[in-house]
């Protein structure tokens, strides 16, 4: 093994190997149209058997078309939609499991290799408990953005309100890195509460805890 690295390190291209190719960015259907297509990794040790994945999550994201898949690397597939729709559930409509299995989904991008997609963040909905009514709105869950990851919705009303006992949200949130145990949200007055993922704690010192 050692050998063959080491023949591999001294390895040239040759003139003929360095000219380039150009090659145009097609769909891999029909001329001139691009496909709805994503990208999946199924986190599971076990071989997958695509078919009958295809055509259980199928019936969940393209219900009258279907969709199709193919296995392109250790556990990662590609999902051709009948529907842009379905590939919209897909993504945003998550977190997806086959199996017990957690499948993380990644919009398909043309110039991406297989080794390029990361597969770490999925869809899921907080709740943000103990926020101040009045800071109950579609405002302060975007806000809160940057902490806890991108917000793909926040569960309103129309007048961008929402009064209740918690404020619910959609984030598309990273599984890489452990939930954090909570970020202080500053209101215009100066005050501070504390938004947490972790238990409520005791004492009138922690009033402003608001855990998810």
């Amino acid at each position: 093994m050692e050998k063959v690295e080491s023949l591999l390190k001294d390895l040239r291209l040759s003139e003929k190997e360095k000219k380039g190719i150009k090659i145009g960015w097609t769909g891999s259907g029909k001329a001139g149209v691009v496909e709805p297509q994503a990208m999946a990794q199924l986190l599971s040790e076990k071989p997958v058997f695509v078919e009958a994945m295809a055509e259980t999550l199928g019936r969940i994201w393209c219900p009258i078309k279907g969709v199709a898949c193919k296995e392109v690397g250790e556990n990662i597939f590609h999902f051709t939609f009948g529907r842009e729709s379905g590939k919209r559930m897909a993504l945003d409509g998550g977190p997806w499991e086959f199996g017990n299995d957690l499948l993380v989904m990644e919009d398909y991008v043309p110039r991406k290799r297989i080794e390029d997609y990361n597969f770490d963040t999925i869809p899921i909905w907080v709740r943000v408990l103990r926020l101040p009514l009045g800071l109950m709105t579609r405002d302060v869950g975007e806000a809160v953005e940057a902490e806890i990851g991108e917000v793909l919705e926040v569960d309103t009303q129309a007048d961008g309100g929402a009064v209740g006992k918690y404020l619910w949200m959609k984030v598309r949130m990273k599984i890489t890195v452990p939930l954090m145990r909570g970020f202080t949200l500053e209101e215009e007055e100066g005050e501070q509460n504390l938004i947490t993922s972790g238990k409520e704690q005791e004492g009138e010192e922690d009033r402003n805890w608001c855990p998810f």
